[in-house]
């Protein structure tokens, strides 16, 4: 599940649309993406939890967080860590010093590949594009708590789907093939002061259910255009996903009640 600021949801019915790719690689095949709505989040799940010990003695454990991923683009980038789609295209993600939330760089939707790599800072966005960089697989099987946080700057064409609007689809799956995650479309620049701050809960991936359990987990960051209407597009930093693992198992002994 995806947090806002005014941590309302917004209810919206899932939509399940098949994006046939381009791509000639076996790990890209047709891919279904469904649609979750966005919801809100002011901040992640820094805090550390301990069950209630049972009085005469039980098992507590402590939910520590992990960092499996954090990254802030200002290193080399696609790197060995993403793969971008399509493979041959002239517009891909790209590391670019347009905006960033932290640092110097982020990741804008369409500022790589041979004709994105020349678009000047404050450029639209060209009209059917599909763009996305992907991560995984990794491994959740072991935890209990499971959360993908970034920022994201976004304005483009105001839709309401996957077919009428240009937007940013954060998805997840557990086999590659069908993903399932948020998306966002219009401006969206205002309301968070320019960067948003996103959480989506892997425990609540849509269809995909509770990614904990499964040993390999992709994410997705799709950026798509129509054949209509453009903007400056999507830009995306302090990308991170962290893991919940119940760690240091321990006794804890309290003293019973004694009789008179």
């Amino acid at each position: 599940m995806l947090t806002i600021r005014s941590s309302r949801l917004i209810p919206m019915s899932v939509i399940l649309v098949l994006l046939c790719t381009t791509s000639a690689r076996s790990e890209e095949p047709a891919l279904v993406y469904e649609r979750q709505s966005p919801q809100v989040v002011d901040q992640r799940s820094d805090q550390e939890t301990s069950p209630s010990p049972i009085s005469g003695g039980s098992t507590a454990s402590t939910l520590m967080w992990r960092t499996i991923l954090f990254e802030d683009f200002e290193g080399d980038f696609p790197g060995t860590r993403w793969y971008l789609a399509p493979p041959i295209s002239a517009y891909w993600w790209g590391k670019r010093d347009c905006k960033a939330y932290e640092g110097n760089y982020s990741a804008w939707g369409v500022g790589g590949g041979a004709l994105g790599s020349s678009l000047v800072c404050g450029d639209n966005y060209p009209n059917d594009i599909r763009a996305t960089m992907r991560y995984g697989p990794f491994d959740l099987s072991n935890c209990v708590a499971a959360e993908l946080t970034f920022r994201h700057w976004t304005r483009t064409e105001l839709g309401t789907g996957f077919i009428d609007s240009d937007y940013l689809a954060v998805l997840a799956s557990y086999d590659n093939i069908t993903f399932s995650g948020p998306f966002w479309s219009g401006d969206w620049t205002g309301t968070c002061d320019g960067w948003c701050q996103a959480l989506y809960d892997l425990t609540e991936a849509g269809s995909r259910g509770n990614l904990c359990g499964r040993p390999e987990v992709w994410i997705r960051f799709v950026f798509t255009s129509n054949s209509s209407v453009t903007d400056v597009g999507v830009f995306v930093d302090n990308v991170e996903i962290r893991v919940g693992e119940y760690l240091g198992d321990h006794q804890l002994w309290l003293p019973l009640a004694m009789g008179e």
